[in-house]
């Protein structure tokens, strides 16, 4: 297979360019790399959250050390990568979990998708809907720890 492949690229960069077709030539079979057989790249987890804890220590230092007024745009970049490494990193599966968007409605989607772009629009509706929701939430989360019924002891089943 890969010996027709290099045959038709060869044929084909010899008539195109005579003298760089020797360049271009590939002896990688095409799932060569972090591809596994059904075509799927694997995403390396570690990496990415070494990445981002390493993105958001260099804009913490940054900006800690950044003297005076004007403030480099860069610690503020390191700060937003590694935010989003985070996120992904949190996001992507692993052995006994499937990915976070696995299991999305598309309804869902649509939801979330119109709510951020209403408070993209007008910010102030996002500060105000903060306001209520923050607090709101606090209380619920508080008294779903204190409410919530007490898990029931069940007797060994005996063999």
């Amino acid at each position: 297979m890969h010996n027709e492949r290099d045959r038709f690229l060869t044929r084909v960069l010899r008539r195109r360019c005579p003298t760089a077709h020797n360049r271009f030539m590939t002896t990688t079979p095409t799932n060569a790399g972090n591809s596994n057989s059904d075509g799927k790249v694997e995403i390396n987890r570690p990496l990415i959250a070494a990445l981002a804890v390493v993105c958001l220590l260099i804009g913490a230092i940054w900006w800690y050390l950044t003297v005076g007024d004007q403030m480099p745009i860069w610690p503020g970049v390191f700060m937003r990568i590694g935010m989003f490494l985070g996120a992904l990193w949190v996001a992507l599966p692993t052995r006994t979990r499937p990915a976070a968007w696995a299991k999305v409605s598309p309804w869902t989607f649509a939801g979330l998708f119109l709510i951020i772009l209403m408070f993209a629009r007008n910010p102030r509706i996002a500060i105000t809907w903060l306001r209520v929701l923050v607090p709101l939430l606090a209380v619920v989360s508080i008294l779903t720890l204190i409410l919530r019924p007490k898990p029931k002891d069940r007797p060994q089943h005996r063999q």
